[in-house]
């Protein structure tokens, strides 16, 4: 039955194998253009997991059914503001998971650095309208922390769209779409009133700003003509500074044999645009290499400073091979004399060194994407440190017919000029499929970076015209990882010494009594899978402070707030593989 199944899938799947990646990638990108219908449900069988993929770390109330994350660009999607995380998703359930205008787009909110969220999500877009695509800016309205999310909505044609929730949390979310025509709105911060975004009316490209706190979108500013300068199947992306006056908006012409990345820089707050600066032209030798822009891309800017950075990966070009030809770029107008940099290729990143056999590979690469894909850039607070986060085609194959992905991570200090080698991050397994990478813009140090993504069991998106993919739930994950290693760092756990105690050992709270937070302490004498409850006198479970994080031996203390809870005796228990102890805490409000 299996092999059947393959059998049939290898014949509907209409996109070239690997060795014609290139004209089946440039194919398959124009089905999310607005013009998809939606009424391409499949009946396509619903399959669990056929192993066990970790999702410690996945956004509660965030799971769902859909696996096209992106329209092109990485969308900024997840905000870090000290111990405040912000995390928005499209969101379908299983029966609408091959619908494009069947999705919803919901947020979370954590307080304590990713280890517990919001009871519920927020929704942003409900149906019939929905959403998708949702870009998150933090802002300030009345005084009070709430954000602005931006990107598409279903009304019921393709619409771009400015949400605001009135504080963030309370889920009264006020919704303004862009003039008519006007197609998804990516867009950044710019002061204390406005953000700004690009969007595509008919096959122009416009930046137009934003009045969050009056509802109204400004006059527009054109950016970008067809046909000579974009298309109609154009990808865009914009940044801008900290203080919001410098403004880099990029584009992605996708014109067949004149594929190329652009770009216009503005300095008074996108007001006003200067001349089209060339990313990259639509051939560019790397090395013996020639390859050609595709349009996964991101922006960053340098904190407190006119300094933008962008990624993005590349295709073959001229009769480069495949594995050859996919490259991450990196390019800062001041940087190489304006050439692009390579981080990554098949000279530095094992899977793509064994060129004879991706070459040969009959496997496919999933819609939108390439064997190294969806780059996503950001600055450690200081400026001192770029990350680059992306994905690449696992080794192994699926019996499905598609590439697995794992994700890898480097970094410059010395603002791109050279990247350290790239290192695959240790949660990506041959079990799962790890993809749409997306750095948090703020919150990164110089030796951590906050990171969403997403994991399922199954590779190949279950929309558009692949739809006889398997169709699996799809976990947004957030985490913490160490740029040198690779490796997940404790979230939300304070690491008191690395000196390790003789046994393991679970403190007692303190304060205690306490109103409405306390410090837990715990001692572990080997590196353990930690999981620490709280329960009511009923022994009901209240929470999970820590939910199975990997947590290496030393002492260690967690903060618990019970700011929504009663006074009253609680009890906490830590558990391990090796160790179980419970003790009782005092709330008193």
């Amino acid at each position: 039955m299996k092999k059947s199944f393959v059998i049939i899938l290898l014949i509907l799947v209409n996109i070239a194998i690997l060795a014609d990646g290139r004209k089946a990638l440039r194919e398959n990108k124009a089905l999310e253009d607005g013009t998809v219908s939606v009424n391409n449900k499949s009946t396509a069988v619903i399959y669990g997991s056929t192993f066990a993929i970790d999702t410690t770390r996945r956004v509660p109330g965030l799971v769902n059914w859909w696996d096209y994350a992106t329209n092109g660009q990485n969308q900024h999607a997840v905000v870090v503001l000290g111990d405040t995380v912000i995390v928005a998703v499209q969101i379908t359930d299983s029966a609408n998971a091959q619908v494009s205008a069947g999705r919803t787009m919901q947020y979370q909110v954590s307080y304590d650095g990713g280890l517990t969220w919001l009871s519920d999500p927020v929704l942003i877009a409900s149906l019939p309208l929905g959403g998708a695509y949702p870009d998150v800016i933090p802002v300030m309205v009345g005084g009070s922390r709430t954000v602005v999310v931006s990107g598409r909505q279903f009304s019921p044609t393709s619409r771009g769209f400015s949400g605001v929730d009135v504080i963030l949390g309370a889920g009264s979310v006020t919704s303004t779409l862009v003039p008519a025509p006007g197609s998804d709105y990516f867009s950044c911060w710019l002061s204390s009133t406005q953000i700004g975004g690009v969007y595509q009316s008919g096959d122009t490209l416009f930046f137009r700003k934003f009045n969050y706190v009056t509802n109204t979108y400004d006059a527009r500013q054109l950016i970008a003509l067809p046909s000579a300068e974009i298309d109609a199947n154009g990808r865009k992306v914009v940044a801008s500074s900290t203080n919001g006056q410098n403004v880099f908006a990029m584009w992605y012409k996708s014109t067949a044999g004149v594929e190329a990345l652009s770009g216009r820089f503005s300095t008074d707050g996108g007001t006003t645009f200067g001349a089209i600066q060339t990313v990259m032209p639509s051939l560019l030798t790397v090395g013996s290499d020639q390859v050609t822009p595709w349009f996964g891309m991101d922006l960053a800017y340098k904190p407190g400073t006119s300094t933008v950075s962008a990624v993005f990966c590349t295709q073959p070009g001229g009769t480069t091979g495949a594995a050859q030809g996919w490259k991450i770029m990196y390019w800062s107008p001041s940087i190489n004399g304006g050439t692009p940099v390579k981080i990554a290729d098949w000279l530095n990143t094992p899977v793509l060194a064994d060129t004879g056999f991706v070459n040969n590979s009959s496997s496919l690469i999933q819609v939108g994407m390439t064997g190294m894909s969806h780059p996503t850039v950001a600055y450690s607070a200081d400026g001192s440190v770029i990350y680059c986060v992306f994905t690449g085609i696992q080794r192994d194959t699926t019996s499905y017919g598609f590439f697995f992905n794992d994700m890898y991570s480097s970094y410059s200090t010395n603002d791109g000029a050279s990247w350290s080698a790239p290192v695959k991050l240790s949660m990506c397994t041959t079990d799962g499929d790890e993809i749409y990478p997306t750095l948090s813009r703020t919150g990164n140090t110089n030796t951590s970076f906050g990171l969403l993504y997403f994991n399922s069991s199954f590779p190949g998106s279950s929309s558009f015209n692949q739809t006889t993919t398997p169709t699996s739930k799809n976990y947004p994950i957030y985490t913490r990882v160490n740029p040198t290693t690779g490796g997940q760092l404790a979230i939300g756990i304070n690491t008191i010494s690395t000196e390790i105690p003789a046994s393991f050992t679970l403190k007692q709270n303190y304060p205690n009594p306490f109103n409405p937070s306390t410090t837990i302490r715990f001692e572990l004498k080997s590196n353990s899978v930690v999981t620490l409850k709280v329960f009511d006198v009923t022994g009901r479970e209240i929470t999970k402070v820590i939910n199975g994080e990997n947590i290496q031996a030393g002492i260690h203390e967690v903060n618990f707030d019970a700011g929504k809870l009663a006074s009253g005796v609680y009890f906490y228990s830590l558990e391990t593989p090796d160790f179980k102890d419970t003790k009782k805490m005092m709330l008193i409000k």
